[in-house]
């Protein structure tokens, strides 16, 4: 058994997926789950954001699949600057095409997610991704502000679709490191347009009032904002709680009670969009390990 994940093999007892919408799951056994993986992150607007599926609906019905230049990615550049201002982009059809470009420019391929917190000085050849609303007035995490002046970000954006872009956010004093990339299909190039301007209309979210009572009290999970990471040792030294399950048992257990975690340990959960008074109870009792 894995301590930081499920494996492979694991996913034999996952019930199978038929619909998602918004911030939920339903499954084939008629349970509906809670998604606080979202995809990594992808799916932050939900599995159906209306305005990226639109987008890409009307750019794929004029057969625009073909990555040709097109006006679409510079919408999407425009878009990302106003997200993300100062910085220069690369677009890229793939995450692997991503990284290549990364270890060409000197820079190594392992990224550093501080949702899952940054203990001292990050190495700074070291990409950080980068979250929305991962800065929280609430929560005490000095090592933040360092994302802001980090050399490369890469973006975790609502893209929750196949051939979504890899992007690239840099210091555009390294822009000469990261020569021009091919283009990206106009239908991909839409809809990450659409999904970043979603993203900044968005309004901010916040824990439910009993969800943020537990985790302030003391419990296994770590909060950053909107952002949950399991961290038995550090998040509950002092807590009293006892000996941490392993990550599997902490996620079938919370698959039991209707929410979906990250596969991995390495991801932090993420609190939706929306929950009912029961769903946000159920999470807190779930997070303050009670039976």
């Amino acid at each position: 058994m894995e301590r930081g994940g499920i494996k492979s093999e694991d996913w034999a007892l996952f019930p199978r997926v038929l619909r998602a919408r918004g911030w939920r799951l339903y499954t084939e056994g008629g349970k509906r789950l809670v998604d606080l993986w979202q995809y990594g992150g992808r799916a932050l607007l939900g599995h159906t954001p209306p305005q990226l599926l639109r987008a890409f609906k009307n750019v794929a019905e004029r057969g625009l699949f073909a990555p040709l230049p097109n006006p679409a990615e510079g919408r999407l550049y425009r878009a990302l600057s106003r997200l993300l201002p100062r910085r220069g982009f690369r677009l890229y059809r793939t995450e692997a095409a991503l990284e290549q470009a990364v270890a060409a420019g000197g820079f190594s391929p392992s990224t550093v997610d501080p949702a899952l917190g940054m203990d001292g000085a990050v190495p700074e050849n070291c990409p950080l991704l980068w979250r929305p609303w991962l800065r929280d007035p609430a929560v005490l995490n000095p090592g933040l502000p360092v994302v802001e002046g980090a050399p490369l970000l890469i973006p975790v954006l609502p893209l929750p679709f196949p051939g979504a872009p890899a992007i690239l956010a840099l210091d555009p004093a390294l822009e000469d490191r990261f020569p021009p990339v091919p283009p990206l299909s106009p239908a991909a190039a839409a809809a990450g347009e659409r999904a970043v301007l979603a993203l900044l209309a968005a309004p901010g979210r916040s824990l439910t009032a009993a969800l943020d009572r537990v985790l302030t009290a003391g419990s296994f999970w770590k909060r950053r904002g909107i952002y949950l990471h399991y961290d038995p040792v550090d998040a509950a030294a002092s807590a009293g709680n006892g000996p941490a399950p392993e990550y599997k048992t902490v996620f079938m257990d919370f698959l039991a009670g209707g929410f979906l975690l990250p596969p991995s340990r390495e991801e932090p959960a993420i609190i939706p969009g929306e929950l009912s008074a029961g769903e946000g109870a159920q999470l807190a009792k779930l997070a303050g390990g009670q039976d």
